[in-house]
Formats: structure tokens, sequence, C-alpha cells
């Protein structure tokens, strides 16, 4: 989705009169920053989904003591530390965190801070949630462990047990092009007619 924002912008510099040359240079430099930020979010996904996934196999080794993933020992209370991203379009939200750390990363930190300003405020909730996901990055992010990584997959896995199969992800990923699809010629009838 953080790559649907890229074509957006890249489209309100083509549409942006030459008159405006200072705009259509903004609206270029987001789509750019766009692409570079959602490409570092699906680095920052990848790597937590993996992380993720470990725990979920280690959880014997972790419930009898430690569990070793990349150098680093992890109990079951090990703090680690992530940081909240969130990007909006229209009507759809992206929410997630960055790679749980043992430590603070500045890198994954301003990643987080960049996501929510160029990308969190592009809907009604997001102009809302997107404050309060910076204030949590500027204050160090947010603290979890394993223990509650693991019961979160366990939680989604029970509830995904119990909704009936539907195409729903399907027609928001259609509707989502549609709209897109639709903005894009909007912006071309502007273009030809101006």
């Amino acid at each position: 989705m953080l790559l649907a924002f890229s074509p957006v912008f890249a489209l309100l510099a083509a549409v942006t009169p030459v008159q405006d040359g200072r705009v259509r240079w903004l609206w270029g430099a987001m789509s750019v920053a766009a692409g570079v930020v959602a490409v570092l979010s699906f680095v920052e996904q990848r790597r937590r989904v993996s992380l993720v996934f470990d725990l979920c196999q280690g959880r014997r080794e972790l419930a009898m003591g430690a569990f070793t993933r990349e150098g680093v020992t992890l109990n079951r209370d090990t703090k680690l530390v992530c940081y909240p991203l969130q990007a909006s379009l229209f009507f759809v939200e992206l929410r997630s965190t960055t790679y749980p750390s043992s430590y603070p990363r500045r890198g994954a930190q301003g990643l987080a801070i960049a996501v929510n300003l160029l990308l969190g405020w592009w809907s009604v909730a997001g102009l809302f949630r997107t404050p309060f996901n910076l204030w949590r990055c500027a204050r160090g992010g947010d603290v979890t462990t394993p223990a509650e990584l693991i019961d979160a997959v366990d939680k989604y896995l029970e509830a995904a047990a119990d909704r009936p199969k539907s195409v729903g992800i399907k027609v928001l990923l259609l509707a989502m092009l549609a709209i897109c699809i639709l903005f894009a010629l909007a912006l071309l009838l502007v273009r030809l007619t101006v």
C-alpha cells in the first residue's frame, strides 16, 4: 500500500501547471521520498515478520529459558523496542511497527518519523493518529516482549479460525485500485482541460 503514494504524488507533479515550478518540484520530491520510505518500511516489516515467526518456532526454547537469534539471547521478558508506522490514503490505513530490537535503533526511529510525517496524514483518522504516533516515536518508541509477540500471534490465529472465509481483502484492494485509477483519470482530465 505504501507504494501507492509514490505514483499519486508523481501524478500530482505531472498535472501541476509548469508555472508552479516549486510546487511541481515538491510533489516530485515527495514521490521519490514516498518510494524510498515504502521500500525501507517493507524491509522493516519483513524483518519483523521473520522475528515473530522465529519466536513462534522457538517457543519451547523460550519457555525453558532463553532463545538465541542473530547472536542476541532473548527470554520471555526481554524488552524489545519498536516504533509505530502509519500510512493512510483516503479511507485505507496501514498501521504497524518497525522491527522490535533489544536496543533503540536511531535508523528505525528516523524511518518511523519519516513514514508518519510523509504518509500518515492522508485520511481523517490519520489526522488524529499521526501526532500521537510522532509523540510515541519521539519519546523512544514502544516496548514489547517476545511473550507478548507470541500471544498476539496466537490471538490472531484464534480469531482467524473463528472468522468465516471472505474475499474482503480482495475487494478492498480492488476498491483501492479503482480509486487510484479514477484519481489518475481525474487529474489527467484536469491537466488536459487547463
